[in-house]
């Protein structure tokens, strides 16, 4: 089974899941291959990721992957302070989902809330966001 968490658009080949109940509910524990998590943990209070977090990879299967992109906040950070990118692209950039922010992360913090039993196979930024992909091998 494949799954794509929260507000990102349909996938083909994926069955989409709203939020962290609707996956509770159709996904039974380690029966996913695939999971997609664009803009999704920063939807939670940062006191509920990590939560969200175990909660999402306890889904996946041996060898199965997640993929996790968020808006980096560090580097959103670095260029307001270098003032590289106006006001206008950083608030469509972190609320133009409608707002469904509730906090902020970068790569280094979602790295280490990846629990044994899961290796990074690749991480990356772009202007903006990471993205990293694990995958679990236990």
């Amino acid at each position: 089974m494949r799954i794509c968490l929260g507000s990102t658009p349909e996938m083909s080949g994926y069955t989409h899941c709203a939020d962290i109940t609707s996956l509770s509910r159709n996904v039974l524990e380690a029966e996913a291959s695939s999971i997609i998590c664009k803009n999704f943990l920063s939807g939670f209070y940062w006191t509920e990721i990590k939560k969200v977090l175990d909660i999402v990879l306890s889904k996946v299967r041996l060898n199965g992957e997640v993929q996790i992109s968020e808006p980096d906040f560090d580097l959103i950070s670095r260029q307001i302070f270098r003032e590289e990118v106006e006001l206008e692209t950083v608030n469509s950039t972190i609320f133009s989902h409608g707002g469904l922010f509730k906090s902020f992360l970068n790569l280094e913090l979602i790295e280490s809330l990846i629990p044994s039993g899961f290796e990074v196979i690749t991480k990356h930024y772009d202007s903006s966001s990471f993205s990293i992909k694990i995958k679990r091998v236990q």
